[in-house]
């Protein structure tokens, strides 16, 4: 039986965003999210929810999560960080580390990592397929494309606009814009994502990559970024933390592991009601407008009158069907600006609407 791939092994979504759009619903009640790696569902903790129920049709992605939260629960603050890849640390410490925490995951977790010590010995951060892909760009193609300054001055800019003017004199090539399609263009990403991700697309794939890509390297800062500093160093510096990483978020998280619950299904697979909120991150991406409207209807009908959706598109456009929602658009304004990463073109926000009370009659 072919084992399950870790396809992330880094939250590619911004956790701040994720939390803020459920805060209002979250207090009291129960959260559902895709798990991934974990670092959205930690995060999500946070918000003092009753419950956070973490879903993944993946396996591997369950697995990174309940290590992750293995970690949280067993070691200190620093070492945390150090066992996870995110700072400091050897290698042959961490497999030290690693044989302590393995009776405390589930059978599946244990054997999935048992078998993956290579990626433990690394920092499990690190040993995503796409995290590979990722350091494989940076060790190998980057240097060839660009001078040897190019990162540390984009991370030193200390405006949009220069960093405008450094990625026009260092990054702006013809070289850079030809590996850019080829590396991170639809090709590439029917590799490494899952599987009929770009069905939907509704762009040209390789010059949005391009576009993208400048966008995010001048619009955002870098420093003390977690996600973009790890996009262009891979690692995260000891002040560009993640949010479920970060010293007064991972005693919170500790002290609330306990309401994690972790589901190796599919989302439409829980049956759950009355859910105060849901971060989809992308799933609804592979899907034709039906079966958006379909699943959608699904979720929403789980949601308890007020909770709210929160969904990213990518390359989909995505239209929700009128099914009594109200549209949250200054806080999808707000969040947008806000957001760390800056690669999605559009986030959701949608709440389901508070039926009416009917008013008495009197005869």
């Amino acid at each position: 039986m072919a084992q399950p791939r870790l396809l992330y092994s880094v939250v590619w979504e911004d956790a701040f965003v994720a939390c803020e759009a459920l805060r209002s619903t979250a207090l009291q009640g129960k959260l559902l999210c895709i798990a991934s790696a974990g670092d959205i569902a930690l995060s999500l903790l946070t918000l003092d929810t009753d419950q956070v129920l973490a879903v993944d049709c993946n396996a591997a992605q369950i697995a990174a999560t309940e290590l992750r939260a293995c970690a949280i629960a067993h070691l200190s603050n620093i070492d945390v960080r150090e066992f996870l890849g995110a700072s400091g640390g050897n290698e042959s410490s961490r497999l030290d580390t690693y044989a302590t925490l393995r009776s405390s995951l589930s059978p599946f977790s244990r054997s999935f990592w048992d078998y993956r010590r290579h990626a433990v010995k690394k920092g499990i951060i690190h040993g995503g397929r796409f995290e590979r892909y990722l350091r494989r760009f940076r060790r190998w193609l980057l240097p060839l494309l660009t001078r040897p300054t190019a990162i540390s001055s984009l991370i030193a800019a200390p405006s949009q606009s220069a960093r405008e003017a450094v990625f026009a004199s260092l990054w702006n090539t013809t070289r850079w814009r030809v590996a850019c399609r080829l590396f991170f263009g639809a090709i590439a990403q029917n590799r490494f994502r899952f599987p009929n991700a770009l069905r939907a697309a509704a762009v040209d794939i390789d010059s949005e990559v391009e576009r993208r890509t400048r966008h995010v390297l001048t619009t955002r800062t870098i420093a003390n970024n977690p996600y973009l500093s790890y996009l262009l160093l891979g690692y995260y510096p000891a002040d560009a933390l993640p949010l479920y990483l970060r010293d007064h978020t991972l005693h919170i998280i500790r002290a609330r592991l306990s309401r994690l619950h972790l589901h190796h299904c599919t989302i439409a697979d829980i049956s759950d009601a009355g859910i105060s909120g849901m971060y989809l991150s992308d799933i609804f991406e592979p899907l034709t407008q039906v079966e958006f409207e379909r699943d959608y209807a699904i979720l929403l009908d789980r949601l308890r009158p007020g909770g709210r959706l929160v969904y990213w598109c990518n390359y989909a456009i995505r239209q929700p069907p009128p099914l009594g929602i109200v549209v949250e658009s200054s806080e999808v304004a707000r969040l947008m600006v806000a957001d760390q990463i800056g690669s999605y073109p559009e986030l959701h926000i949608e709440s389901k609407a508070i039926p009416r009370a009917m008013p008495l009659r009197l005869r």
